[in-house]
């Protein structure tokens, strides 16, 4: 008791002394004018910690006051030295704290660019953002305003596959390569700037497009920091048609009492022919203008022979051919009935009918003279064809006894041989919902025409209904026109892309009056995930938009996934100035691209199943997150072949069993929770081997 009195004197004088220190470091500073604006100030007391400094330091940063900017963020440093975009201040207030990065801005304006360079580079270190690589780039390019730095050469631009590219899908995919002594400011194919985050002296980077049959030049762009540029244009073939096989010898369909007949053809294909095998085994081939011919002794059994020639180009597209011969006595029944049967493609049973009806069907088709050209199809087959992919494959072939001269499908020539009598075709074209004629002409030496055609009814299985259906949601930080502006452009960006369904704040409103809510909700993460259970959706889309001293904006942009509640991705992109509406539309462009690669579409198969869990073989290194939903697909359709040629003519058709989220990665394989299944297919069993891919 006695003691205590002294104690509590010295515990008075500590908290005291203690408050004298905070005072006489809390110096007291005047808000600074400018144009009628006040610069120097907090949202609300300053309160002498590291996040005040920060936070009055970017108000005069803001104001062009660079001495005291630096003061402050100097000071913000002693007391946390760390950038991050959360950092917490006291309870559970967090707020973005980029005291290195700011400060290297700062120093930059004061022409420091020493200290610019080495501050911007600390924040780099501990947070990637585009703001300090963009300031980075600024550095530099002073540098070279001020002979300090030499550009040697301009940057070098290129596609990682060479040029001359012949690939075999609409779908092309260009990765390109580009490098510079000093910098890379911008790299760009046929003037579409690419997603770049600048501060790289090279990089590679992937083009996308969906093109047509036919043969296109892309230009290729890269400039540097100093301003200048290179070209370099890259030649791409999308080939969609398989190589033309003409039977010049024997003539088909041939009946012989020989015991070999001699076989003679050539092949033509524009983007190049790669392969020819004959029963599977590779055939000689010698040049002859525009073709490549073959030669081989057959030999013959008795009865019917079948020999099969498929050649392949170098974009992948196969056409094969069925040389037919019978070996036997020209006038029997059974020769003469074969022959009936190759001409006509009509079958006859003996069993069906007595010898003397058979040997009156074949005297009179005998005596009727065949026409001058025929086109003979394999696929479709009929008008009343249904197709569910978003191609078709027609192939047939072409008999013309003089010769044939022209050949075109759906109104686009075929590349042929000219002048061989027999002629085998194949051509993917695009199909699309609904009906979609296909029209084949051919013309002989002589003129004569033969035309062939029919209706096929598109119904493509897209599996449309898998896709990552996303919702974006608030801009928070930006003012009310702003933001729904925003909003839109990205949701519209979206939308125009294969990758995702975008859910509207229009249907987002429609559920909010459904369920008697307000739109203050929205702002609540927890209840918009809640929302998009309500309302289907895999993926919501936040953004923080930041406003910083120069007149720009940084958006912080969050991926989190709705089963799990997570941020799954993360991305940051910078808008320097925020009044014009061209550069903000470009920020979100490579928003957009961001989210088609941080949660890409791509296929694989399960390779294991175990109770209510499932593997499948996609991975990290596929680009595959803990979070992300994989759809599990079956066969409804199994592929079409040709019985003879034993080539595809219709791809199989998939459709979905049910989807699950992916509960751990690995490098080359993922683990998925049990599967939420498709209405009528609850309870089935996944089984090893199943195809799947990426929602």
């Amino acid at each position: 008791m006695w003691g205590s009195k002294p104690l509590f004197s010295s515990f008075i004088f500590l908290v005291v002394l203690g408050c004298l220190f905070l005072f006489s470091s809390c110096t007291v500073q005047e808000p600074y004018t400018k144009d009628g604006k006040e610069y120097g100030v907090t949202k609300g007391t300053f309160r002498g910690r590291w996040w005040s400094y920060y936070e009055r330091g970017s108000s005069f940063l803001a104001g062009e006051f660079y001495t005291e900017a630096e003061r402050d963020f100097l000071q913000a440093l002693q007391g946390r030295s760390r950038d991050t975009w959360n950092a917490r201040t006291y309870g559970l207030h967090f707020v973005e704290y980029f005291p290195n990065r700011e400060l290297g801005v700062t120093y930059y304006h004061m022409g420091r660019l020493d200290d610019a360079e080495t501050y911007l580079n600390a924040s780099l270190s501990q947070v990637d953002t585009e703001r300090a690589r963009r300031y980075l780039d600024l550095v530099k390019q002073k540098r070279i305003a001020l002979g300090q730095l030499t550009d040697v050469k301009p940057p070098d631009v290129l596609a990682k596959s060479g040029d001359n590219i012949v690939i075999g899908t609409r779908e092309v995919s260009v990765e390109l390569e580009a490098s510079d002594d000093i910098g890379l400011d911008a790299i760009t194919v046929d003037g579409k700037p690419l997603r770049f985050r600048g501060n790289a002296v090279e990089g590679r980077f992937k083009y996308a497009t969906l093109l047509e049959e036919g043969v296109y030049t892309l230009q290729l762009g890269a400039s540097d920091l100093a301003g200048k540029t290179s070209q370099t244009p890259v030649n791409i073939a999308v080939d969609l048609t398989g190589p033309c096989i003409a039977i010049e010898e024997p003539t088909l369909p041939l009946v012989t009492e020989a015991g070999s007949v001699q076989l003679r053809g050539a092949v033509r294909d524009e983007s190049g022919v790669e392969s020819v095998l004959l029963d599977g085994s590779s055939l000689s081939l010698s040049r002859n203008g525009d073709r490549l011919s073959f030669e081989r002794e057959l030999p013959l059994n008795a009865g019917e022979n079948v020999f099969v020639i498929t050649a392949r180009d170098r974009a992948g597209n196969e056409t094969a051919a069925a040389v037919e011969i019978y070996r036997g006595s020209p006038s029997s029944i059974r020769s003469r009935l074969w022959h009936f049967e190759q001409q006509t493609g009509t079958q006859l049973e003996l069993a069906s009918a007595s010898l003397s009806v058979v040997r009156d069907i074949l005297a009179t088709a005998e005596q009727e003279s065949p026409k001058p050209i025929s086109i003979f199809v394999k696929y479709p087959k009929s008008s009343t064809e249904q197709y569910r992919k978003s191609e078709l494959r027609v192939a047939g072939r072409v008999d013309a006894q003089m010769g044939v001269k022209t050949f075109a499908i759906r109104g686009k020539t075929y590349p042929i041989i000219e002048g061989a009598k027999r002629i085998e075709f194949s051509r993917r074209v695009p199909i699309s919902p609904g009906e979609n004629p296909i029209q084949i002409a051919a013309e002989d030496q002589q003129g004569y025409r033969d035309e062939w055609e029919a209706v096929v009814r598109g119904e493509p299985v897209f599996l449309d209904e898998y896709k990552m259906k996303t919702a974006v949601q608030y801009f928070k930080g930006a003012e009310s026109g702003e933001a729904d502006f925003l909003r839109m452009t990205l949701e519209g960006l979206l939308q125009g892309r294969q990758r995702f369904e975008v859910v509207t704040r229009t249907e987002l409103d429609q559920i909010l009056q459904e369920l008697q809510l307000g739109t203050s909700e929205l702002a609540d993460p927890n209840f918009a995930l809640k929302l998009g259970r309500i309302k289907p959706a895999d993926l919501m889309i936040y953004s923080l938009v930041y406003p910083r001293a120069d007149g720009g904006a940084e958006l912080l942009f969050q991926a989190i996934g709705v089963e799990t509640a997570t941020i799954l991705a993360q991305y940051d992109t910078f808008v320097r100035d925020t009044k014009n509406t061209e550069e903000e539309k470009r920020a979100l462009a490579d928003v957009a691209d961001w989210l088609e690669e941080a949660f890409p579409r791509i296929s694989g198969e399960l390779i294991a199943v175990a109770g209510k869990n499932s593997w499948v073989n996609l991975g990290e290194e596929d680009g595959i997150r803990k979070g992300m939903n994989v759809v599990l697909a079956y066969e409804v359709q199994s592929a079409e072949k040709d019985a003879t040629t034993g080539e595809i003519l219709r791809e199989p058709i998939f459709d979905a069993l049910g989807w699950a989220p992916v509960v751990g990665v690995e490098k080359d394989r993922s683990k998925l929770d049990a599967v939420r299944f498709v209405e009528g297919h609850e309870g089935q069993q996944p089984t090893q081997g199943q195809p799947a891919f990426t929602m």
